[in-house]
Protein backbone atom coordinates (compact mmCIF):
# COMPACT_ATOMS: atom_id res chain seq x y z
CA UNK A 1 0.00 0.00 0.00
CA UNK A 2 2.88 2.67 0.79
CA UNK A 3 4.44 1.93 -2.24
CA UNK A 4 1.23 2.78 -4.51
CA UNK A 5 0.34 5.62 -1.94
CA UNK A 6 4.23 6.66 -3.12
CA UNK A 7 3.80 6.00 -6.67
CA UNK A 8 0.08 8.12 -6.70
CA UNK A 9 1.93 10.91 -5.35
CA UNK A 10 4.87 10.96 -7.55
CA UNK A 11 2.37 10.58 -10.73
CA UNK A 12 0.94 13.45 -9.06
CA UNK A 13 3.72 16.22 -8.41
CA UNK A 14 5.18 15.28 -12.51
CA UNK A 15 1.29 16.14 -13.81
CA UNK A 16 2.03 19.99 -12.08
CA UNK A 17 3.61 22.30 -14.01
CA UNK A 18 6.44 23.42 -12.35
CA UNK A 19 6.66 26.81 -10.62
CA UNK A 20 7.11 29.84 -12.90
CA UNK A 21 8.36 33.00 -12.08
CA UNK A 22 7.87 35.25 -15.79
CA UNK A 23 9.59 38.19 -13.44
CA UNK A 24 12.46 36.66 -12.99
CA UNK A 25 12.31 35.71 -16.73
CA UNK A 26 12.68 39.23 -18.06
CA UNK A 27 13.48 41.86 -15.53
CA UNK A 28 16.70 41.99 -16.81
CA UNK A 29 18.14 43.67 -19.11
CA UNK A 30 21.35 43.95 -21.42
CA UNK A 31 24.71 44.52 -19.31
CA UNK A 32 27.02 47.42 -19.80
CA UNK A 33 29.16 45.57 -21.09
CA UNK A 34 27.44 42.68 -22.24
CA UNK A 35 27.70 42.00 -26.23
CA UNK A 36 24.50 41.04 -28.14
CA UNK A 37 25.17 37.65 -28.19
CA UNK A 38 25.71 37.24 -24.63
CA UNK A 39 22.47 38.91 -23.58
CA UNK A 40 20.47 36.59 -26.01
CA UNK A 41 22.05 33.47 -24.64
CA UNK A 42 21.83 34.60 -20.75
CA UNK A 43 17.76 35.84 -21.94
CA UNK A 44 17.58 32.39 -23.26
CA UNK A 45 18.80 30.52 -20.26
CA UNK A 46 16.33 32.60 -17.88
CA UNK A 47 13.60 31.50 -20.35
CA UNK A 48 14.23 27.99 -19.67
CA UNK A 49 15.15 28.31 -15.92
CA UNK A 50 12.46 31.11 -14.59
CA UNK A 51 9.32 30.54 -17.01
CA UNK A 52 9.48 26.74 -17.43
CA UNK A 53 9.37 27.52 -21.17
CA UNK A 54 10.73 26.23 -24.04
CA UNK A 55 12.72 28.72 -26.03
CA UNK A 56 12.47 26.51 -29.06
CA UNK A 57 8.85 26.32 -29.84
CA UNK A 58 7.14 29.51 -32.07
CA UNK A 59 5.12 31.05 -29.33
CA UNK A 60 8.72 30.99 -26.93
CA UNK A 61 10.39 32.34 -29.99
CA UNK A 62 8.23 35.23 -30.34
CA UNK A 63 8.18 36.05 -26.64
CA UNK A 64 11.87 35.65 -26.81
CA UNK A 65 12.20 38.26 -29.39
CA UNK A 66 10.26 40.73 -27.56
CA UNK A 67 12.28 40.45 -24.94
CA UNK A 68 15.81 40.78 -26.68
CA UNK A 69 14.38 43.95 -29.05
CA UNK A 70 12.82 45.42 -25.61
CA UNK A 71 15.34 44.87 -22.93
CA UNK A 72 18.70 46.35 -25.23
CA UNK A 73 20.72 48.95 -24.68
CA UNK A 74 18.50 52.00 -25.38
CA UNK A 75 20.22 53.24 -29.08
CA UNK A 76 19.61 49.23 -29.98
CA UNK A 77 16.08 49.32 -29.15
CA UNK A 78 15.47 52.38 -31.39
CA UNK A 79 17.49 50.96 -33.96
CA UNK A 80 15.94 47.42 -34.27
CA UNK A 81 12.37 49.09 -33.97
CA UNK A 82 13.02 51.08 -36.70
CA UNK A 83 13.19 48.00 -38.47
CA UNK A 84 10.14 47.42 -41.60
CA UNK A 85 8.10 44.56 -39.35
CA UNK A 86 10.92 43.80 -36.93
CA UNK A 87 8.45 41.21 -35.21
CA UNK A 88 8.36 38.83 -38.50
CA UNK A 89 12.12 38.63 -38.55
CA UNK A 90 14.04 35.91 -37.72
CA UNK A 91 16.53 36.35 -34.00
CA UNK A 92 19.44 35.44 -36.00
CA UNK A 93 18.35 38.64 -38.22
CA UNK A 94 17.58 40.97 -35.54
CA UNK A 95 21.25 39.66 -33.44
CA UNK A 96 22.93 40.63 -36.96
CA UNK A 97 21.57 44.14 -36.48
CA UNK A 98 22.27 44.29 -32.83
CA UNK A 99 25.67 43.32 -33.58
CA UNK A 100 26.21 46.86 -35.88
CA UNK A 101 24.91 48.87 -33.28
CA UNK A 102 27.26 47.72 -31.29
CA UNK A 103 30.11 48.15 -33.37
CA UNK A 104 29.16 51.91 -34.34
CA UNK A 105 28.57 52.26 -30.16
CA UNK A 106 32.27 51.63 -29.76
CA UNK A 107 33.50 53.43 -32.23
CA UNK A 108 31.22 56.53 -31.46
CA UNK A 109 33.47 55.29 -27.73
CA UNK A 110 36.46 55.33 -29.15
CA UNK A 111 36.34 58.75 -31.28
CA UNK A 112 35.22 61.01 -28.88
CA UNK A 113 38.01 61.74 -25.57
CA UNK A 114 34.91 63.96 -23.90
CA UNK A 115 32.79 60.68 -22.56
CA UNK A 116 31.30 60.78 -19.46
CA UNK A 117 32.19 58.11 -16.86
CA UNK A 118 28.80 56.90 -17.05
CA UNK A 119 29.04 56.64 -21.10
CA UNK A 120 29.23 53.34 -22.88
CA UNK A 121 27.62 51.15 -25.63
CA UNK A 122 24.94 50.53 -23.33
CA UNK A 123 24.22 54.07 -21.74
CA UNK A 124 26.07 56.52 -24.56
CA UNK A 125 25.69 60.11 -22.95
CA UNK A 126 28.20 61.88 -25.04
CA UNK A 127 29.26 65.38 -23.77
CA UNK A 128 29.48 66.57 -27.64
CA UNK A 129 28.29 69.61 -28.69
CA UNK A 130 26.00 69.50 -32.24
CA UNK A 131 29.00 70.72 -34.03
CA UNK A 132 30.86 68.03 -32.65
CA UNK A 133 28.34 65.72 -34.10
CA UNK A 134 27.89 67.27 -37.19
CA UNK A 135 31.98 66.81 -38.27
CA UNK A 136 31.74 63.33 -36.73
CA UNK A 137 28.91 61.77 -38.95
CA UNK A 138 30.33 64.64 -42.16
CA UNK A 139 33.47 62.56 -41.81
CA UNK A 140 31.96 59.15 -41.91
CA UNK A 141 30.19 60.14 -44.80
CA UNK A 142 33.45 61.37 -46.44
CA UNK A 143 35.10 58.27 -45.56
CA UNK A 144 31.93 56.36 -47.34
CA UNK A 145 32.64 57.68 -50.92
CA UNK A 146 36.02 55.59 -50.08
CA UNK A 147 34.38 52.36 -51.70
CA UNK A 148 35.86 49.09 -53.04
CA UNK A 149 36.51 48.76 -56.48
CA UNK A 150 35.32 45.15 -57.56
CA UNK A 151 38.15 44.20 -59.47
CA UNK A 152 40.45 45.74 -56.58
CA UNK A 153 42.31 44.24 -53.87
CA UNK A 154 41.59 44.53 -50.41
CA UNK A 155 45.00 45.81 -49.53
CA UNK A 156 45.00 48.36 -51.82
CA UNK A 157 41.79 49.67 -51.09
CA UNK A 158 42.60 49.60 -47.31
CA UNK A 159 45.57 52.01 -48.14
CA UNK A 160 43.45 54.17 -49.68
CA UNK A 161 41.21 54.05 -46.63
CA UNK A 162 44.12 54.57 -44.13
CA UNK A 163 45.74 57.66 -45.65
CA UNK A 164 42.18 59.32 -45.69
CA UNK A 165 41.52 58.64 -42.07
CA UNK A 166 44.98 59.92 -41.08
CA UNK A 167 44.05 62.92 -42.34
CA UNK A 168 41.17 63.68 -40.68
CA UNK A 169 41.09 61.53 -37.53
CA UNK A 170 44.29 61.83 -35.11
CA UNK A 171 43.37 60.10 -32.12
CA UNK A 172 45.24 56.42 -32.70
CA UNK A 173 42.75 54.87 -31.18
CA UNK A 174 39.66 56.14 -32.82
CA UNK A 175 41.78 55.59 -36.53
CA UNK A 176 41.62 51.86 -35.58
CA UNK A 177 38.00 51.88 -34.87
CA UNK A 178 37.23 54.08 -38.30
CA UNK A 179 39.15 52.20 -40.18
CA UNK A 180 37.98 48.77 -39.03
CA UNK A 181 34.09 49.84 -39.70
CA UNK A 182 34.56 51.35 -42.81
CA UNK A 183 36.42 48.96 -44.28
CA UNK A 184 33.74 46.12 -43.67
CA UNK A 185 31.00 48.12 -44.60
CA UNK A 186 32.90 49.53 -48.11
CA UNK A 187 34.12 46.60 -48.83
CA UNK A 188 32.92 45.41 -52.40
CA UNK A 189 30.71 42.25 -52.28
CA UNK A 190 33.17 39.65 -52.20
CA UNK A 191 35.08 40.88 -49.91
CA UNK A 192 32.36 41.65 -47.65
CA UNK A 193 30.85 37.93 -48.03
CA UNK A 194 34.27 36.86 -46.88
CA UNK A 195 35.05 39.39 -43.46
CA UNK A 196 30.96 38.57 -42.85
CA UNK A 197 32.06 34.64 -42.60
CA UNK A 198 34.46 35.36 -39.40
CA UNK A 199 33.27 35.69 -36.02
CA UNK A 200 31.66 39.35 -35.36
CA UNK A 201 31.63 38.97 -31.64
CA UNK A 202 34.32 39.77 -30.89
CA UNK A 203 34.59 42.13 -33.83
CA UNK A 204 36.97 41.04 -36.14
CA UNK A 205 40.33 42.77 -36.22
CA UNK A 206 41.85 44.38 -39.54
CA UNK A 207 43.97 41.52 -39.38
CA UNK A 208 41.61 39.07 -38.97
CA UNK A 209 40.00 41.14 -42.29
CA UNK A 210 42.70 40.88 -44.02
CA UNK A 211 43.70 36.86 -43.71
CA UNK A 212 39.97 36.13 -44.47
CA UNK A 213 40.03 38.50 -47.81
CA UNK A 214 43.60 37.01 -48.63
CA UNK A 215 42.06 33.83 -48.70
CA UNK A 216 39.06 34.50 -50.84
CA UNK A 217 41.71 36.73 -53.30
CA UNK A 218 44.27 34.27 -53.53
CA UNK A 219 42.87 30.43 -52.95
CA UNK A 220 45.63 28.21 -52.17
CA UNK A 221 45.23 25.09 -54.08
CA UNK A 222 42.78 21.48 -53.28
CA UNK A 223 44.72 18.81 -51.86
CA UNK A 224 44.17 15.08 -53.55
CA UNK A 225 43.15 12.36 -51.61
CA UNK A 226 43.57 8.30 -52.42
CA UNK A 227 41.07 7.69 -49.69
CA UNK A 228 38.03 8.93 -48.09
CA UNK A 229 38.53 7.74 -44.74
CA UNK A 230 39.95 9.75 -42.31
CA UNK A 231 43.31 8.39 -40.80
CA UNK A 232 43.60 8.61 -36.97
CA UNK A 233 47.16 7.74 -35.56
CA UNK A 234 46.98 7.54 -31.86
CA UNK A 235 49.14 10.25 -30.31
CA UNK A 236 52.13 8.38 -28.23
CA UNK A 237 53.19 9.09 -24.51
CA UNK A 238 55.02 11.83 -23.33
CA UNK A 239 56.85 12.82 -19.99
CA UNK A 240 55.72 15.27 -17.73
CA UNK A 241 58.14 17.81 -19.12
CA UNK A 242 57.26 17.33 -22.63
CA UNK A 243 53.45 17.77 -21.88
CA UNK A 244 54.12 20.66 -20.27
CA UNK A 245 56.53 22.29 -23.20
CA UNK A 246 53.86 21.12 -25.88
CA UNK A 247 51.24 22.84 -23.98
CA UNK A 248 53.24 25.77 -23.93
CA UNK A 249 53.95 25.40 -27.76
CA UNK A 250 50.54 24.81 -28.48
CA UNK A 251 49.26 28.24 -26.73
CA UNK A 252 51.76 30.00 -28.86
CA UNK A 253 50.44 28.71 -32.11
CA UNK A 254 46.90 29.16 -31.30
CA UNK A 255 47.46 32.86 -29.99
CA UNK A 256 48.95 33.33 -33.38
CA UNK A 257 46.14 31.80 -35.48
CA UNK A 258 48.15 29.46 -36.81
CA UNK A 259 45.79 26.46 -35.35
CA UNK A 260 42.09 26.12 -34.61
CA UNK A 261 40.44 24.63 -31.80
CA UNK A 262 38.94 20.92 -34.26
CA UNK A 263 35.94 18.01 -34.16
CA UNK A 264 38.06 16.61 -36.83
CA UNK A 265 38.21 12.90 -37.36
CA UNK A 266 42.00 13.30 -38.27
CA UNK A 267 44.94 13.03 -36.31
CA UNK A 268 48.35 12.46 -35.77
CA UNK A 269 50.91 12.38 -33.14
CA UNK A 270 52.69 15.28 -32.37
CA UNK A 271 55.85 16.01 -30.30
CA UNK A 272 58.53 18.21 -29.18
CA UNK A 273 62.40 18.16 -29.17
CA UNK A 274 65.26 20.62 -28.12
CA UNK A 275 66.75 23.00 -30.80
CA UNK A 276 70.31 22.79 -31.38
CA UNK A 277 72.36 24.95 -29.22
CA UNK A 278 69.60 27.02 -28.85
CA UNK A 279 68.06 25.13 -25.41
CA UNK A 280 64.75 25.84 -27.23
CA UNK A 281 61.65 23.52 -28.06
CA UNK A 282 59.74 22.99 -31.39
CA UNK A 283 56.73 21.42 -32.00
CA UNK A 284 56.84 18.92 -34.22
CA UNK A 285 54.22 16.95 -36.35
CA UNK A 286 54.21 13.38 -37.86
CA UNK A 287 52.46 13.32 -40.48
CA UNK A 288 54.00 9.78 -42.46
CA UNK A 289 50.60 8.50 -42.25
CA UNK A 290 49.09 11.57 -43.61
CA UNK A 291 51.37 11.62 -46.60
CA UNK A 292 50.63 7.95 -47.50
CA UNK A 293 46.98 8.89 -48.68
CA UNK A 294 47.89 12.59 -50.36
CA UNK A 295 48.29 12.10 -54.10
CA UNK A 296 51.69 13.42 -55.15
CA UNK A 297 52.10 16.76 -57.40
CA UNK A 298 55.66 16.60 -58.05
CA UNK A 299 57.87 19.26 -58.18
CA UNK A 300 56.81 22.33 -60.22
CA UNK A 301 60.20 23.74 -59.96
CA UNK A 302 63.53 21.57 -59.73
CA UNK A 303 66.57 23.40 -58.75
CA UNK A 304 67.17 26.89 -58.21
CA UNK A 305 67.39 29.70 -61.42
CA UNK A 306 70.84 30.36 -62.00
CA UNK A 307 72.58 34.12 -60.55
CA UNK A 308 75.10 33.40 -63.72
CA UNK A 309 72.13 34.35 -66.24
CA UNK A 310 71.58 38.01 -64.58
CA UNK A 311 73.07 40.83 -66.52
CA UNK A 312 76.24 42.22 -65.22
CA UNK A 313 76.16 45.29 -63.20
CA UNK A 314 72.32 45.56 -62.25
CA UNK A 315 71.13 46.08 -59.29
CA UNK A 316 70.54 43.20 -56.73
CA UNK A 317 68.63 42.95 -54.29
CA UNK A 318 67.25 39.56 -51.86
CA UNK A 319 63.83 39.34 -49.78
CA UNK A 320 63.34 36.49 -47.61
CA UNK A 321 59.41 35.87 -46.57
CA UNK A 322 59.31 35.18 -43.14
CA UNK A 323 57.60 32.41 -41.73
CA UNK A 324 56.83 31.56 -45.58
CA UNK A 325 55.05 28.67 -45.24
CA UNK A 326 52.64 30.42 -42.32
CA UNK A 327 51.69 33.13 -45.09
CA UNK A 328 49.80 30.37 -47.42
CA UNK A 329 46.31 29.04 -46.10
CA UNK A 330 45.63 25.60 -45.92
CA UNK A 331 42.21 24.75 -48.70
CA UNK A 332 39.47 25.24 -45.44
CA UNK A 333 38.33 21.31 -47.37
CA UNK A 334 42.13 20.10 -46.36
CA UNK A 335 42.90 21.86 -43.12
CA UNK A 336 40.87 19.53 -40.76
CA UNK A 337 43.16 16.56 -41.89
CA UNK A 338 45.99 17.97 -40.80
CA UNK A 339 44.76 17.56 -36.71
CA UNK A 340 46.24 17.00 -33.46
CA UNK A 341 45.44 16.25 -30.19
CA UNK A 342 47.14 17.39 -26.88
CA UNK A 343 47.26 14.93 -23.96
CA UNK A 344 46.74 15.84 -20.72
CA UNK A 345 48.96 14.67 -17.13
CA UNK A 346 47.89 11.62 -15.46
CA UNK A 347 44.93 11.76 -18.55
CA UNK A 348 43.25 13.81 -16.23
CA UNK A 349 41.04 16.04 -18.29
CA UNK A 350 39.36 15.84 -21.86
CA UNK A 351 41.99 16.14 -24.74
CA UNK A 352 42.15 19.09 -26.67
CA UNK A 353 42.31 18.69 -30.38
CA UNK A 354 43.16 21.68 -32.59
CA UNK A 355 44.04 21.86 -36.36
CA UNK A 356 46.30 23.57 -38.90
CA UNK A 357 45.36 26.40 -41.06
CA UNK A 358 48.58 26.93 -42.82
CA UNK A 359 50.73 25.50 -44.89
CA UNK A 360 52.38 22.34 -42.61
CA UNK A 361 56.20 21.42 -42.52
CA UNK A 362 56.36 17.85 -43.50
CA UNK A 363 53.59 17.92 -45.90
CA UNK A 364 54.83 16.11 -48.76
CA UNK A 365 53.38 18.39 -51.49
CA UNK A 366 53.89 21.42 -48.83
CA UNK A 367 56.85 22.76 -51.20
CA UNK A 368 55.29 22.57 -54.36
CA UNK A 369 51.96 24.69 -52.91
CA UNK A 370 54.59 27.46 -51.72
CA UNK A 371 55.82 27.69 -54.95
CA UNK A 372 52.60 28.05 -56.70
CA UNK A 373 51.10 30.08 -54.55
CA UNK A 374 54.00 32.59 -54.19
CA UNK A 375 54.34 32.54 -58.24
CA UNK A 376 50.55 33.95 -58.59
CA UNK A 377 51.70 36.60 -56.25
CA UNK A 378 54.47 37.75 -58.16
CA UNK A 379 52.84 37.60 -61.12
CA UNK A 380 51.50 40.85 -61.73
CA UNK A 381 54.38 42.09 -59.99
CA UNK A 382 56.22 41.08 -62.53
CA UNK A 383 54.19 42.68 -65.53
CA UNK A 384 54.17 45.79 -63.62
CA UNK A 385 57.59 46.30 -63.28
CA UNK A 386 58.48 46.03 -67.07
CA UNK A 387 62.27 44.70 -67.29
CA UNK A 388 63.05 44.40 -63.77
CA UNK A 389 63.86 40.55 -63.47
CA UNK A 390 62.19 38.72 -60.36
CA UNK A 391 63.28 34.84 -59.28
CA UNK A 392 61.79 32.98 -56.76
CA UNK A 393 62.62 29.91 -55.04
CA UNK A 394 60.99 28.26 -52.29
CA UNK A 395 60.96 31.66 -49.37
CA UNK A 396 63.79 33.36 -51.16
CA UNK A 397 63.17 35.98 -54.07
CA UNK A 398 65.82 37.77 -56.13
CA UNK A 399 65.32 41.60 -58.03
CA UNK A 400 67.59 42.67 -60.49
CA UNK A 401 66.72 45.41 -61.69
CA UNK A 402 69.20 47.91 -64.51
CA UNK A 403 71.40 50.87 -62.81
CA UNK A 404 70.13 54.29 -62.38
CA UNK A 405 66.40 53.02 -62.92
CA UNK A 406 64.11 53.47 -59.53
CA UNK A 407 60.69 51.85 -59.67
CA UNK A 408 57.73 52.68 -57.30
CA UNK A 409 57.04 49.79 -54.81
CA UNK A 410 54.78 47.60 -56.03
CA UNK A 411 53.11 46.36 -52.95
CA UNK A 412 52.38 42.24 -53.13
CA UNK A 413 48.08 41.71 -52.93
Amino acid sequence: MQDLRGIIVQGIREAVPRGQNINKAFNERQKKEETPTDWLERLRKNLQMYSGLDPETPLEQALLKTQFVAKSWEDIRKKLEKLDNWQDRDLDELLKEAQKGARIGRLLAAWSPRLTEESGPGNSTICWSAQEFEVFFAVLLDFGKIKQLPSEPFVTFVERLTRAIELQVKEEGAQEQVLEEMALTNANEQCKAAILSLPMEPAPTLDDMLHAVATEEHPTQKLNWKTDSPVWVEQWPLSKEKLKVLQELVDEQLAKGHIVETTSLWNSPVFVTKKANKGKWRLLHDRCQINNVIEDVGSLQPGMPSPAMLPQNWNLAIIDIKDCFFQIPLHPDNAPCFAFLVPTLNREALRKRYHWKFLPQGMKNSPSICQWYLSSLLSPVRAAVGEAIILHCMDDVLVCVPPMVTYCPTRLT
